[in-house]
């Protein structure tokens, strides 16, 4: 009898659009399939813009410069287009020199291309670049030329991606500088202005999209207001959830559930980080919102369901190679740090130790430029110091981050670590501080801790 053989049929070459439609809808391995028969330089733009968006940098530098090698092959906007990729991927890389020179080397063919949304692309890059390397003044001059008014070209050529875009982009960069400058308020308002110029745009980005919103929300988290959490709640009811966005709804969600807590509908927070943690991608992400449980369950006095999710995190945690993780990764492991304290001082204090020689590898980490996030770190500190019985230097610790929190104006942050020196007896003006608080949020988790502080605080 013969063998059967069987044929193997080659994929089917996709369209390009099918190729630009995954893109607009955040499915970028998906995009990067449909271009696998195209060679095109739009193809190659539109696949190094997917590799960046996958974090997949080295992969899109080297496509780019292969590319670049038949520039004699290229028009002004071809050209241009894949040298500005080029000079967006290696200032994403921390090489800011050679990102500087490709972006001379780009500026003539962008602005000889006839293509207005080029050159706004090109100046949001340049915007980008100086922001990542801590040149705010100069990154805030290239965001508003992208913002000035349109120039009316003759004969325009279209490009992959719209001045709304650019616009949206730059909005970010804003709402980045508003922060490092502790203007909060001023970084909101940027992040909804960012949100809503794709709101407006025809063109969809939606990944973009979901990551404007999932800033948006962790800011929310902070405020509690609300009329903000509502805006947020409704964009996440009306957007399209697909896999590959999951990471940005978990962020949402997770935003939304502390937000909930913090107006007292703890049903309803716990409720949204049950949601979280069914959308968490990964590992390190479920641990956190475990995390977050057990910190609500604590101050809320569940103590088995508190001891539950503690266990279950813990033992996630065994198999995450920390070493190899991300920021977010990083961050979820100070949280760990800081939550086994109280039971485990020494594993405590190991884990923090962890924290910080992973953190210092994380060029991009916001530690190093954003003070709240070094405020959680001092907050993580304080906990292990006290469960250590290292009570001075908690005190002083707790002291830092008080003084901090209310300078930043985040004061419900600021009266967890009145709280926490009332209770160690630095005395009563912390206590006061602490109920002042609580009745702004009278039903939130930390007002019951702070009227347990009693009256005694108080003479």
């Amino acid at each position: 009898m013969g063998t059967l053989r069987v044929a193997r049929l080659k994929p089917r070459a996709q369209p390009f659009e099918a190729a630009v439609a995954a893109f607009r809808g955040g499915r970028f391995a998906a995009c990067l399939g449909a271009l696998a028969h195209h060679s095109s330089s739009d193809a190659i733009a539109l696949a190094a813009r997917s590799l960046i968006r996958l974090n997949r940098l080295n992969d899109a530098l080297t496509s780019l410069e292969a590319a670049l090698q038949n520039v004699a092959e290229l028009s002004h906007r071809e050209r241009g287009q894949l040298q500005a990729l080029s000079a967006t991927t290696l200032a994403r890389l921390g090489r800011p020199f050679e990102a500087q020179c490709a972006l001379d080397e780009a500026r003539a063919y962008v602005f000889s291309a006839s293509c207005p949304d080029l050159e706004a692309e090109y100046y949001y890059f340049e915007a980008h670049a100086k922001v990542l390397n801590g040149e705010t003044v100069g990154g805030g001059e290239a965001c508003a030329k992208v913002l000035a008014p349109a120039v009316i070209v003759f004969g325009a050529r279209p490009h992959f991606s719209p001045l709304a875009h650019a616009r949206a982009g730059v909005f970010e960069l804003l709402a980045a500088i508003a922060a490092s400058k502790r203007s909060y308020g001023v970084q909101q308002a940027y992040l909804r202005r960012s949100f809503e110029e794709l709101d407006h745009c025809a063109v969809r980005d939606d990944w973009f999209r979901a990551t404007q919103l999932a800033h948006l929300a962790m800011l929310v988290r902070e405020t509690g207001n609300r009329d903000d959490a509502n805006y947020v709640r409704a964009r996440l009811d009306s957007s399209d959830w697909i896999e590959e966005l999951a990471p940005q709804r978990y962020e949402v969600l997770r935003s939304l559930g502390w937000a909930s807590a913090l107006c007292g509908d703890h049903l309803g927070g716990l409720r949204d980080l049950r949601a979280a943690a069914e959308a968490a991608p990964s590992v390190p992400l479920k641990i956190e919102v475990s995390l977050d449980r057990t910190y609500l369950a604590r101050e809320l006095r569940q103590e088995l369901t508190a001891r539950e999710e503690l266990d279950h995190a813990e033992r996630l945690s065994e198999s995450v190679h920390w070493e190899n993780g991300s920021r977010q990764d990083c961050d979820v492991l100070l949280q760990l740090s800081e939550a086994v304290a109280s039971d485990n001082p020494i594993k405590a204090r190991r884990l923090y130790r962890r924290y910080r020689v992973l953190r210092g590898r994380l060029r991009g980490h916001a530690g190093h430029f954003d003070d709240r996030a070094r405020l959680d770190e001092t907050t993580a500190d304080a906990t292990i110091c006290r469960a250590e019985g290292n009570l001075t230097r908690a005190t002083l610790l707790f002291q830092q981050a008080f003084e901090l929190w209310k300078e930043l104006g985040y004061n419900w942050r600021a009266a967890l670590a009145a709280i926490e020196l009332a209770e160690l007896g630095a005395g009563d003006e912390y206590a006061e501080f602490a109920l002042a608080e609580a009745a702004r949020h009278p039903n939130s988790w930390f007002a019951q801790r702070a009227r347990a502080l009693g009256s005694a605080a108080l003479h």
